[in-house]
């Protein structure tokens, strides 16, 4: 009862009541636990129903998104496959601006709508990438952890939608870093052993990937004869750590990383809504 307006809870109790009374009469266990089990089911009426579409909106512009929607994840794994990661991240600014500059006027008004029609294509880009680019490292055919960084994605940024910009921010904001986290150590921890490096710094890797050239310490791979100078002292590697991390990686953390800010970028502008406007109350 307590999930319907205030104004209505007295009126719809004793109609409910009166119903059961008359089910319970006619000894109709069955029809009782039905209506029982409907009225638990059934959301409350709570105003007008949102249209997913503002019906405002010129077909132009609504394929003009579809097509933003579409493209933004393809040109984002582009640039981490041919760019180092940080000048990736950097070419990816201009994208997520114009991701925001989108979401504002985007034509989708739902919140659930404007996620799913952001990380749907975001996350097929990510999934097919290995079947189209053949010579991708395994990092990228783990689709376990693309999946992952979809649903943590996606449950962040329902959360945020249309709250105030400084908690939309904050919330999404988490939600964006512990997707691409998880993701990438979920994807690194397998093979961290072939790859020589330390399980210790696991916390570290995602950093690593995206960061680089700025050093992020990972620890030191064990001695290889074939890779460091040898004599009268013990064998010391001088290759750093982070070299077979991004090698394996092969800019699967920066495509995540990117495909990442131009979403929450687009979604949270999207479904801000200002203090004095309110929603139209979502039904199913």
């Amino acid at each position: 009862m307590r999930r319907w307006p205030a104004h209505l809870r007295d009126e719809m109790g004793v109609e409910w009541a009166a119903e059961l009374h008359e089910l319970a009469s006619q000894r109709r266990r069955v029809r009782m636990l039905r209506f029982a089990a409907s009225l638990a089911a059934t959301r409350p009426h709570l105003g007008p129903r949102q249209p997913f579409l503002d019906v405002d909106t010129s077909t132009g512009a609504i394929l003009r998104h579809a097509a933003l929607l579409v493209a933004a994840p393809a040109a984002c794994v582009v640039l981490s496959l041919y760019m180092t990661p940080f000048i990736a991240l950097l070419l990816t600014v201009p994208l997520v601006l114009l991701a925001a500059v989108a979401g504002w006027s985007s034509p989708l008004l739902r919140p659930w709508s404007i996620v799913a029609a952001a990380l749907l294509p975001a996350s097929a880009a990510a999934l097919a990438s290995p079947s189209l680019v053949w010579y991708l490292s395994d990092a990228w055919r783990r689709p376990t952890a693309t999946l992952l960084w979809a649903l943590v994605l996606a449950a962040a940024l329902a959360v945020a939608s249309g709250r105030s910009p400084r908690v939309a921010v904050l919330v999404g904001g988490a939600g964006a870093v512990a997707a691409c986290w998880s993701a990438v150590t979920l994807v690194v921890a397998p093979n961290a052993s072939s790859l020589g490096l330390d399980a210790s710094y696991a916390p570290l890797w995602y950093p690593a990937s995206v960061l680089d050239p700025v050093h992020i310490p990972i620890g030191s791979l064990p001695p290889d004869p074939n890779l460091c100078i040898t004599g009268d002292q013990p064998c010391t590697q001088y290759m750093p750590a982070s070299f077979p991390l991004l090698d394996f990686t092969e800019g699967y953390p920066t495509a995540l990383t990117a495909i990442t800010l131009y979403t929450a970028a687009y979604v949270l502008t999207a479904t801000y809504r200002p203090a004095d406007e309110p929603a139209l109350a979502e039904t199913a």
